[in-house]
């Protein structure tokens, strides 16, 4: 989504700048534009074998977690999967999708 946003405000401020108004439709394109290729190229999760990186936060050794909880599919949609860790915290994982969950409980299984 933030790359049509990125692609609209890039037109519009293309147009300003062609019609001679202050390039503010340019500059607004630039930033969104940043911001779809940052959100596009970082990945939100990093899986290796030395742990799980969600975002920027910093690397999750496999020994801290305990499970990778992944709720039953009865159908409806289910809530994300949550990386349960060693200390009883929950870091929910909504940019995984059910088949992705799955694999990584698997990994972190054969990891932990």
């Amino acid at each position: 989504m933030n790359l049509v946003f990125a692609v609209f405000w890039l037109a519009l401020g293309a147009r300003q700048l062609v019609r001679g108004d202050w390039p503010f439709g340019v500059v607004l394109g630039l930033v969104y534009g940043c911001l779809a290729a940052a959100t596009w190229l970082i990945p939100a999760a990093r899986i290796s074998d030395a742990g799980i990186r969600l975002g920027t936060k910093p690397l999750i050794d496999w020994s801290q977690v305990s499970d990778v909880a992944v709720p039953a599919d009865n159908g409806w949609k289910p809530p994300p999967a949550e990386l349960v860790l060693v200390d009883g915290r929950r870091e929910p994982l909504p940019m995984l999708s059910r088949p992705q969950s799955l694999k990584l409980r698997e990994h972190a299984l054969r990891q932990i």
